[in-house]
């Protein structure tokens, strides 16, 4: 995200050359899988053909099949971000169910209903599991593990904006949707703070999810051809977590103390260094300027002195 913005990009994060450094070894690392694949040097460790085989294998209406740049990066999609949104997404399912034990309450009570004596689900099963699949549907809208997504200008549009503006995009912009404003928007839905996973709970005769204020107001997988692949198939995983709830409530989460000491930087010096800078020209209109502000900012929390003070005295 920060190397499609040019000049965020050129900015001293910390720790990024780093984590160019850790993504250059695992594309490297993938590559070699990719390589020792398509040549027969291994094999899959599935009974039948997995996600590699069926990339390396996978033509397109004219035959073209995919590149090795695109089978790598499809393979990473899935590695990284299939566990880590799911990740996301449960560890916000549970803070909800830790702070409200209304909500917490319903979904046990149809966990026991759905499942007794705690019996192996099936598709069957999960597709009865109604409460708890709309309190994950509204723990998406108000928690979005991805709250920004983007997507390339291929054609030059012209939007209208409100009166007489009219906003110009062209061709080869980027441009993000951010889906965590987007799900709080008043005009689309009602109470948008608030925590009601009733929106989502279909009708007791059809079936049928509930109508959405617009088609496009509601984009946790994104939305389109390019959408995430994980539409389909989260909802099984979510739900597979989710019905192991404790049987009691409230949920307490372990008591934790933090021994990596963590150094409040002592910064007067560089407070005076910055300010001279600041002084001598208007950031705003300096690149540089601000960037070597921030070089001071990022020296003084990286390289912490002998005399400065603990910031962790306490339990967290």
């Amino acid at each position: 995200m920060i190397d499609r913005i040019p000049i965020i990009a050129q900015l001293p994060f910390w720790y990024k050359p780093i984590l160019d450094k850790g993504c250059r070894e695992v594309a490297e690392f993938v590559d070699q899988i990719i390589a020792d694949r398509r040549h027969g040097r291994s094999t899959s460790q599935c009974s039948g053909p997995d996600i590699l085989d069926i990339l390396l294998s996978a033509v397109d209406a004219e035959g073209k099949s995919f590149s090795d740049q695109e089978i790598k990066e499809q393979a990473l999609t899935f590695v990284f971000a299939g566990h880590e949104t799911t990740g996301t997404l449960m560890t916000w399912a549970i803070y909800v169910l830790m702070t409200n034990e209304e909500v917490w309450r319903a979904c046990r009570d149809e966990v026991n209903r759905v499942l007794p004596n705690g019996i192996e689900p099936t598709n069957e099963h999960m597709s009865e599991l109604v409460v708890c699949e709309a309190v994950l549907q509204e723990t998406l809208r108000l928690y979005p593990p991805a709250p920004l997504f983007g997507r390339q200008c291929i054609r030059e549009h012209t939007i209208d904006s409100g009166g007489n503006h009219q906003l110009r995009i062209p061709v080869g912009i980027s441009i993000l949707i951010n889906t965590y404003v987007l799900h709080r928007r008043a005009d689309f839905w009602p109470r948008p703070l608030e925590f009601d996973y009733t929106r989502w709970m279909r009708d007791p005769v059809t079936g049928h999810k509930p109508k959405l204020a617009h088609p496009f107001c509601y984009l946790p997988f994104a939305a389109g051809s390019r959408n995430c692949i994980a539409s389909d198939i989260y909802k099984n995983h979510a739900l597979r977590i989710e019905i192991h709830l404790p049987s009691a409530y409230p949920m307490q989460p372990p008591e934790v103390i933090i021994t990596t000491p963590i150094y409040h930087p002592n910064v007067n010096e560089k407070n005076r260094l910055c300010d001279q800078r600041l002084n001598a020209t208007s950031l705003w209109n300096n690149k540089a300027a601000l960037i070597e502000v921030l070089e001071i900012i990022v020296d003084a929390l990286d390289n912490p002195k002998a005399e400065d003070s603990p910031a962790n005295t306490g339990l967290f």
